[in-house]
């Protein structure tokens, strides 16, 4: 009788095993991230501007302005559920276009600037004393943490502009239609932050405040439907 049961013991022994390395495989599995699929941005229906503000005691002879990135890059690899996100984006410095009139007038500015102010403007944008196009070619965001805030999202990441690198938070709201994504959001950064002098003029009258404003609507779906 009892060599009949050690084969059995053995054998229960045995099932036991496995099926705790089972169990053991499914959590892991379970636990692991799934892998973050590639989108496709697309860049007609997305957007990239900055919001500047005027300042000063003469600010009624300024305007607001805003400047739009006309060309740009970047990748993105989303995983849905848990959220991840993997974000790089990269715009040239030398794309940046001021206050074109359609531009404007979708974000509420008045007026209308004339060709040889704009290019006045933009001359000096991109000039040493501003932006520094010629040293400073690209500005670059690249991010990888995102968490849920509310009714959104919170994405983490380093803004490089101007040669220097700062971590910043954008609050993002984001759409969903059919599987394409609509991410967009706005966020304040402070020119001084990187080692730009905001404008100014008439000994200091007439300039620029310190913060900006980068406004974003990015329109992406995953690269393997387009």
């Amino acid at each position: 009788m009892s060599g009949t049961l050690r084969p059995f013991a053995a054998r229960a022994r045995g099932a036991s095993r496995l099926v705790a390395a089972l169990a053991a495989a499914a959590a892991l599995a379970r636990a692991a991230p799934a892998v973050a699929e590639p989108y496709a941005i697309d860049h007609a229906s997305s957007e990239l501007v900055v919001r500047v503000f005027r300042g000063g005691i003469g600010f009624a002879l300024a305007h607001d302005h805003v400047v739009r990135a006309s060309a740009w890059d970047g990748t993105l690899d989303v995983n849905r559920d848990p959220v991840a996100l993997a974000a790089d984006f990269r715009v040239p410095v030398d794309s940046l276009e001021v206050d074109e009139p359609e531009v404007r007038a979708r974000h509420g500015l008045d007026g209308v600037l004339s060709d040889d102010d704009r290019a006045s403007i933009r001359a000096s944008m991109l000039g040493p004393d501003q932006l520094d196009a010629a040293r400073f070619p690209e500005i670059r965001f690249r991010a990888a943490e995102i968490d849920r805030q509310g009714d959104g999202f919170r994405l983490a990441g380093e803004l490089t502009l101007h040669g220097e690198t700062r971590r910043i938070a954008l609050p993002i709201s984001v759409r969903d239609d059919a599987g394409t994504l609509t991410a967009s959001g706005s966020v304040r950064v402070a020119q001084s932050d990187y080692g730009i002098t905001p404008y100014r003029a008439l000994l200091g009258l007439v300039r620029n405040q310190d913060e900006v404003e980068i406004v974003f609507t990015v329109v992406a779906a995953p690269a393997a439907t387009r």
